[in-house]
């Protein structure tokens, strides 16, 4: 059995966007994290089970806000831009990942994994001008993306001799919860 803790920070320089139209600077944005957990291998290492929780705070996290003219007729149109914000305040990120490997028979391995992750971003001042809807510097509510927050995947491994050679088959299976 291996137990760990593991405390880290990070940082991503600040600058100004290229595909910006005002070239805007924005600022570094730093990160804690802090993680806990174990690799425990049983049963004459043919069930092997990890587990792990981690917490991270961001400050200064960097947004990007994207931007595409779709006025008919401008001489812009189709023209992507794209603004660079730090969101106030601090951003969190909790979560937790579970994996379970087992041997089964000699020819039969089988695996399953969990990840749940909730991640907070705070609202980021919004940086277009010319919107109905959101005028700019509006606090705007910030998705993310490619982050489910459950996400989990099953498989399993089959190898039968043949002669000289080998039969091998994997069939696997992966989910990932709505956004």
């Amino acid at each position: 059995m291996n137990l760990y803790a593991k405390f880290s920070t990070g940082y991503r320089a600040g600058g100004a966007n290229d595909r910006s139209q005002t070239f805007q600077a924005f600022d570094a944005e730093k990160v804690k994290a802090y993680e806990v957990g174990a690799k425990m291998d049983f049963l004459d290492n043919r069930l092997r089970l990890n587990v792990a929780a981690y917490a991270m705070d961001r400050t200064g996290t960097q947004i990007d806000f994207d931007n595409v003219d779709t006025t008919p007729g401008s001489p812009t149109q189709g023209a992507h831009t794209e603004e660079t914000r730090n969101a106030p305040g601090v951003s969190k990120i909790r979560g937790f990942e579970a994996d379970l490997t087992a041997q089964v028979t000699d020819q039969i391995v089988v695996g399953v994994s969990y990840a749940y992750t909730d991640v907070k971003v705070p609202a980021a001042p919004f940086p277009f001008t010319g919107n109905a809807d959101v005028p700019q510097g509006t606090p705007f509510p910030v998705n993310v993306v490619y982050t489910p927050p459950n996400a989990a995947s099953a498989y399993i491994d089959f190898k039968q001799p043949v002669g000289s050679m080998t039969f091998k088959a994997h069939l696997d299976a992966n989910y990932a919860g709505i956004l």
